[in-house]
């Protein structure tokens, strides 16, 4: 639980006429991590598989064309037969072939009818433009004698292009004002058209396009189009229903045929970035070690024991190269989102997530302590965990176990939605023991960072690194330094130990400390020296050291805001009542209303990421590393499983 799973690392040598049986039973079993292992005596090369990939690309495209004009997802669905990309390649080309057939005809004639219905559309609002002209289309378009132009410019230029256009004949009709700009016709004869043009361009003139398929008066002309406009709809609704009668009879098939598309396309991918010599293909990759003898006999079953399967115990000193996966289940497992954003587990590195499974809950309830609030945070979490899928699901989970612990320290201080007269506290409100509930953080503070330091000395028991052990900064000395500032500064302060008897205690560790490098080296066999000399080495360790006396102080300080928070949570919903008071009851309870949802709403957020920060700079730091590669085994569906 507190580990990843153990894993094995696993070859497959596999003929070119079993490699794809291997594949598709791997991805079927989906317990398979495939490892690039480019080796410079293996080849890469597979023309017949680089080609398979192509021509399923193709078909997937496809299918995705078609599955999007029906408005279908990548939902679940049956394969309708055992994968063999190999030979299902011309039978799904035919398959999609039949059914795109009638798909293409509705998109076909569905954009026609889009393109009409909006061609018209914009014809409309033209024609509504010119509603003001008493004269033909036709005539406005194309007048014998005269250059006309109708279009829009500000109000202000029409002043400007009057005064342009003195020197020659004009005639500006105006047919439309609004706030900032005018619809005008302007005229000139043909001899004088290009200064008209050129006139209209410098004021910002915005032609309206008259159309050039219609004629007659602008009314009469718009009920036409208006009629033109309302059969197109009404075919586009009769598309639309068509296209549900698609849906009913096609739905099913074509679902099946791209996930059999995608399945083939993966088996194909997978093979062409294998390693090969002549015939032989090497399959390279991590299974957990509880299903390697499944796995193992699955292979040999489906290739009737015609493939060789190595099978090797990784060291613990390449952990990063060995995939991960976590062993949390039930309550747990949401919490993985948390750890995941600062890093995945390194193989056999501790994995952070049943302990934070407990510590961020306990952080934010204390933090966020109240009855009503911290059921409104459990009800938005299990909503989330009902309807949301993936990250959100996860988030939900958090959501709700940490609003029960805000719910727990509710009861602890006595808080219902703020109010501190409802309910007897099993302890004080937050307003009335500040002092102890900062001490009380104190404490819980050092609970954590001694947690730390103990899951980095099992860390370094574990990668049996003596020197991580014993001289590093979260080592046994940084541990014993610790102690000599947190419990000795303590010991001094209630007089029972003397300042310098302290800095004798403290000077131990710190000297150990500021010749880590060299005592690293000894540990591990090798020179006790500094990498860089040993005047660069000891400048450097001085300052790596003030930097862990620094540390240690504010690592441990860094709980006050446990208590601080919890403190100002509580006086948010102090000043929110006394905003309330004296007002009507229906306006009280309206700032009743909005504090809470500010409170909660803001605050939480708040809460949350002081909770994460707490999580990763003060606890995860001391032993966390997170540089794994998560598992990810062999799937031949791209969605969900059916």
């Amino acid at each position: 639980m507190f580990t990843p799973e153990p894993m094995r690392k696993v070859n497959v040598f596999a003929g070119e006429g079993d490699v794809e049986a291997v594949i598709v039973t791997l991805g079927q079993l989906r317990e398979f991590h495939v490892a690039t292992s480019r080796s410079a005596s293996w080849s890469s090369e597979s023309p017949l598989w680089d080609d398979l990939v192509d021509g399923f690309d193709g078909l997937r495209q496809r299918a995705d064309e078609l599955s999007g004009a029906l408005g279908l997802d990548a939902a679940s669905a049956a394969i309708a037969s055992p994968l063999s990309p190999t030979d299902d390649q011309d039978d799904l080309e035919a398959a999609l072939a039949e059914l795109a057939g009638p798909i293409d005809d509705w998109r076909h004639r569905t954009k026609e009818t889009e393109a009409t219905i909006d061609r018209l559309t914009d014809l409309r609002d033209e024609l509504a433009m010119l509603a003001g002209l008493e004269r033909p289309i036709g005539e406005v378009r194309a007048p014998r004698r005269m250059r006309v132009a109708v279009g829009t410019l500000p109000r202000e230029s029409l002043e400007n292009l009057e005064m342009v256009l003195f020197r020659v004949p004009f005639a500006i009709v105006p047919l439309r004002v609004d706030d900032h700009r005018v619809l005008i016709l302007a005229a000139s004869t043909r001899r004088h058209g290009a200064v008209l043009e050129h006139a209209l361009s410098g004021l910002q003139f915005r032609p309206v396009e008259l159309p050039e398929d219609v004629d007659g008066w602008p009314g009469r002309v718009a009920d036409e189009i208006d009629a033109r406009l309302a059969d197109a709809r009404r075919r586009r609704a009769d598309l639309a229903a068509e296209r549900d009668e698609l849906v009913h009879r096609h739905e099913a098939r074509l679902r099946g045929l791209h996930r059999q598309i995608a399945a083939n396309l993966e088996v194909a991918r997978t093979v062409t970035a294998l390693d090969r010599r002549g015939h032989v293909f090497l399959v390279a990759g991590w299974l957990p070690a509880a299903v390697v003898d499944d796995v193992v006999d699955a292979l040999q079953s489906t290739t009737s024991g015609r493939v060789d399967i190595q099978v090797v115990e990784p060291l613990l000193a390449g952990r990063r190269t060995v995939p991960t996966r976590l062993r949390n289940g039930g309550l747990v497992r949401p919490f993985e989102a948390i750890v995941g954003t600062y890093g995945t587990p390194a193989y056999g590195e501790v994995d952070p997530t049943p302990l934070v499974a407990v510590t961020y809950p306990l952080m934010f309830g204390m933090m966020f302590g109240d009855v009503g609030h911290g059921a409104l945070l459990v009800a938005i979490g299990a909503w989330l965990r009902h309807r949301a899928s993936g990250g959100g699901r996860q988030l939900g989970g958090v959501l709700a176990i940490a609003g029960a612990a805000a719910m727990a320290f509710g009861l602890v201080f006595g808080s219902v939605f703020g109010r501190e007269d409802l309910l007897p506290g099993l302890w004080r409100s937050p307003l009335d023991g500040i002092g102890s509930l900062l001490l009380v953080s104190v404490a819980g503070g050092i609970v954590l960072v001694n947690l730390g330091y103990l899951l980095h000395l099992w860390n370094a028991v574990r990668r049996r690194d003596v020197g991580d052990l014993l001289v590093s900064p979260h080592g046994v000395a940084g541990l014993a330094l610790y102690w000599a500032l947190i419990g000795g500064g303590f010991a001094t302060w209630q007089g029972d130990l003397s300042a310098s008897s302290l800095a004798v205690t403290a000077a131990i560790p710190a000297g150990v400390l500021l010749v880590r490098e060299p005592l690293q080296r000894l540990a591990g066999g090798d020179r006790p020296r500094w990498s860089g000399g040993m005047g660069t080495g000891l400048v450097e360790s001085v300052f790596e050291l003030l930097e862990t006396l620094i540390s240690v102080v504010s690592n441990t300080l860094s709980f006050v805001r446990l208590g601080a928070f919890a403190v100002a949570h509580a006086g948010l919903m102090h000043v929110v009542f006394r905003l309330a008071e004296g007002s009507a009851p229906a306006v009280a309870a309206i700032v009743v209303l909005i504090g809470t949802i500010v409170v909660v709403g803001l605050e939480g957020l708040v809460v949350s990421i002081q909770a994460l920060r707490l999580q990763f700079y003060e606890f995860f730091g001391k032993f966390f590393q997170g540089d794994g590669q998560p598992f990810q085994p062999l799937r031949l569906f791209a969605g969900r499983e059916p």
